[in-house]
């Protein structure tokens, strides 16, 4: 009789990752106390709706919807995220490594680090941020009420300067003042290209030792790589449309963005319904995040502190 293999199953099992990635959009404000634009701060909606830490330094992967016949489908909302380019990345890493370095004897003190501690830049758009609902029984009725989760909006990062003032760090691109630091701003102070560089010397090294080299070619190479093929002192905006969300009267519609990487998880809406009397109870609105191995949804980091030995902070 022949026995029974004992060889194991290698067959992965698929698990459920227990997240809740899609939410309607509701607006705290009241609907007509601000008009004009709201603003969606991905990581916080996650973070308080799974009820863990969702950090902001992350790109997350998110898609906007407006439901048919809603006021939003009928009127339009235009969508916008941030740019993700060089010069943001640069600036977002600059500043979390100024903010760890100047914090890292408070950071390395005993308790002095909350378990929730995550650093956090502004957008700083007047617009105000959006929560998400779930859904109530009725005091056990079959009907359903909405629910609105806290919008987390007020722990943006701070430190407080060598001249006394408390600043946090925004995303506006020329914006330090006394309460707050421009990124941008910083980080293009912190590599400003010079366009005529004192060092570049206008001689050649041993003129003429060597028959192969001409110096005229000498200076022609000197001078066609000494300007940047971007303004060094000129920052362009950080944001960029993703496209409108509408539903026409002829019959065209686009009701969904699709997924689209948004830097930071901020994403920025502009409509005309915002501020209408009665909206907030009547949100046409949601956002999805897609699913990935990030606490259950697709965001690759953006930039992480690292301690190293010489106990200084880079950001990587």
């Amino acid at each position: 009789m022949a026995k029974a293999s004992s060889k194991k199953s290698t067959k992965k099992v698929e698990r459920h990752y227990p997240v809740d990635r899609m939410f309607r959009l509701k607006d705290p404000t009241g609907g007509a106390v601000t008009a004009g634009g709201r603003r969606i701060e991905g990581a916080n909606i996650l973070s308080a709706a799974n009820r863990r830490l969702y950090r902001q330094s992350r790109v997350y992967s998110m898609k906007v919807d407006v439901e048919p016949d809603s006021n939003q489908a009928q009127n339009g909302v235009e969508v916008f995220v941030l740019r993700d380019t060089w010069d943001l990345h640069g600036a977002y890493k600059m500043a979390m490594q100024k903010y760890y370095n100047a914090m890292k004897e408070e950071l390395q003190a005993g308790g002095a680090k909350t378990r929730w501690h995550d650093f956090r830049a502004r957008a700083d758009y007047v617009g105000s941020q959006l929560t998400a609902s779930v859904a109530t029984p009725t005091g056990g009725l079959t009907t359903m009420v909405d629910n609105d989760l806290p919008a987390l909006n007020a722990e943006f990062s701070t430190v407080e300067a060598q001249d006394g003032n408390a600043r946090n760090f925004s995303l506006s691109s020329t914006n330090t003042t006394l309460q707050k630091y421009g990124i941008l701003e910083e980080f293009q102070h912190q590599n400003r290209v010079d366009d005529d560089p004192a060092s570049a010397s206008t001689s050649l090294p041993y003129d003429g030792l060597d028959p192969g080299m001409d110096e005229a070619n000498y200076d022609i190479l000197r001078q066609s790589g000494e300007n940047p093929p971007y303004s060094p002192t000129v920052v362009t905006s950080q944001w960029r449309r993703v496209c409108r969300l509408q539903q026409t009267t002829g019959g065209a519609q686009k009701l969904s963005t699709g997924f689209f990487d948004a830097p930071l998880g901020i994403v920025l809406l502009v409509s005309s319904t915002f501020g209408g009397e009665g909206f907030d109870d009547t949100y046409g609105m949601s956002v999805t995040f897609q699913a990935g191995s990030y606490k259950g949804v697709k965001a690759p980091a953006y930039a992480t502190p690292v301690l190293t030995e010489a106990m200084e902070y880079e950001v990587v």
